[in-house]
């Protein structure tokens, strides 16, 4: 929703965490989302707007981790 992109409740299955999260927007959306050197500034979003949906400090927020184990379903990740 941030960078105004529409997102496949699918892309959940594809990308089984924030890491693979943000290759996969790099990749496909490269230019709307940050510049091509950008990517670990991209994770570092990703990883603020997660801590935000889950209410906890972005440290805790681990990048490799399931993003259903995280509480994350298809919508809630369309949604970021």
């Amino acid at each position: 929703d941030r960078f105004g992109l529409e997102l496949l409740p699918t892309v959940l299955f594809e990308c089984p965490d924030l890491t693979t999260f943000a290759d996969h927007l790099c990749d496909n959306h490269g230019a709307a989302v940050a510049p091509p050197t950008a990517e670990l500034d991209l994770e570092r979003e990703l990883r603020l707007l997660a801590a935000g949906f889950l209410l906890v400090d972005e440290s805790d927020v681990d990048m490799h981790a399931e993003l259903l184990e995280l509480g994350f379903d298809s919508i809630t990740l369309t949604e970021l």
